[in-house]
């Protein structure tokens, strides 16, 4: 939308998706137990190295996702953080503010400034701002997946210990 020849038609829009973009996604591990287990030696009992294996890759993968959210994802907002100042008026986003989320606009407010170096800036920083949401997902998916076949690893190797 802001490089369309009708940019100054699309504020509603683009005000809204531009205040939505600086939201991060949080990541949170439920993972005392293999804190527990790797910080205490504990993990020596684990006697099945296939078990054992599919733990450690889970644990690596969860670390991985922690430090890159933590890192890439929030570094990425702040560089967003100059373009929103330059294009967008405070006034609007204020109006646009419904509890901890946020409907459109439906006067069709005006950017700041239309310049095109400024709006190509706007749009690369929201390209790698995506780019970096989609890789979180697709990750978390993949995390997932190992959790779930962490798990029926677990279930199926210690079935007799119920």
């Amino acid at each position: 939308m802001v490089h369309s020849s009708q940019v100054k038609q699309h504020g509603n829009e683009i005000y809204y998706f531009a205040r939505w973009a600086p939201r991060t996604y949080r990541f949170f591990s439920h993972d005392r137990t293999l804190i527990q287990l790797r910080n205490s030696g504990n993990w020596r009992l684990i006697r099945k190295r296939k078990v054992s294996n599919a733990l450690q890759i889970y644990d690596e993968q969860v670390r991985t996702i922690t430090q890159y959210i933590e890192h890439r994802e929030e570094s990425l907002v702040v560089i967003l953080y100059s373009s929103l100042n330059k294009l967008f008026d405070n006034q609007v986003f204020n109006q646009m503010v419904v509890g901890i989320g946020f409907k459109k606009p439906t006067t069709n407010p005006s950017l700041l400034s239309y310049d095109p170096q400024a709006l190509n800036e706007f749009a690369n920083q929201i390209h790698f701002v995506k780019n970096s949401n989609l890789y979180f997902i697709r990750n978390s998916v993949t995390l997932l997946g190992y959790a779930k076949r962490t798990l029926s690893l677990i279930e199926q190797d210690y079935a007799n210990l119920k």
